[in-house]
């Protein structure tokens, strides 16, 4: 963890989970009912239970990471505090978690609480970001192939094997959003868990009528630029602040 002081907060998290994750990490815990009231600090918000009612009322507060708490949760994820360190948002949900709710929007509503993403420039950042963790959480972290989707029949094979896995132990794999911005570019990373592929394979035209990789094409269309890295895991799109 970076030498600055970042302040862990809990909601829903047990005392002696937040201890245990502050004494590993180097995090001075927040005190009790208190909440960030500015940005002296990285702020650090563990969350027992996300979904929508408990995420969107803490969007706008001036957190730096919105952690969600999976098993004993005492450890961080590595991008997650490289994140912190460099004063970027962080986002870091279980892979179940990040299917169900609708994360595109909750990080986009986040993203213009901060100033960063204007009415014009968001439906281009959410359709992509959309993409983009789909791509993390059902071919990354649950290794389902595109082409189990390509007709009818491979779908409806495809949607049980979707719902068998969301019932597995992958499901609980993580998904980090990390951005960062200035006052040129708006960057996000998605990383995943999985077993990634070679990108240098990735096609530099998909059909976007293709039965595969349509998710790829649409991201292409809305960024400046889309970056593949860490043998597949990372994806980083570029956007116009």
């Amino acid at each position: 963890m970076a030498s600055s002081v970042a302040l862990l907060y809990g909601d829903g998290v047990p005392p002696e989970t937040l201890q245990k994750v502050a004494a590993q990490h180097g995090l001075e815990l927040a005190p009790a009912g208190t909440h960030p009231n500015g940005h002296a600090t990285q702020n650090i918000l563990m969350m027992g239970k996300v979904d929508a009612t408990h995420l969107a009322p803490a969007l706008s507060a001036p957190y730096d990471a919105y952690i969600e708490l999976i098993g004993d949760g005492a450890q961080l994820n590595a991008e997650t505090n490289d994140g912190l360190r460099d004063g970027k948002l962080c986002f870091s949900l279980a892979t179940d978690t990040a299917y169900q709710m609708d994360s595109a929007a909750m990080i986009c509503d986040a993203l213009a609480a901060r100033g960063i993403l204007s009415p014009m420039r968001r439906p281009d950042v959410e359709l992509s970001l959309h993409e983009c963790l789909s791509n993390a959480v059902v071919h990354g972290n649950l290794a389902l192939q595109s082409n189990m989707k390509g007709d009818i029949g491979n779908f409806a094979k495809f949607a049980q094997e979707l719902q068998q896995r969301m019932a597995s132990s992958e499901a609980k794999k993580r998904v980090d959003v990390i951005a960062s911005w200035d006052h040129e570019f708006l960057d996000i990373s998605v990383m995943d868990k999985g077993d990634g592929y070679d990108e240098t394979k990735l096609p530099a035209n998909i059909d976007p009528f293709a039965p595969a990789g349509r998710g790829l094409a649409i991201i292409r269309s809305l960024t400046l630029a889309m970056n593949v890295t860490h043998g597949g895991r990372v994806t980083t799109l570029r956007f116009l602040t």
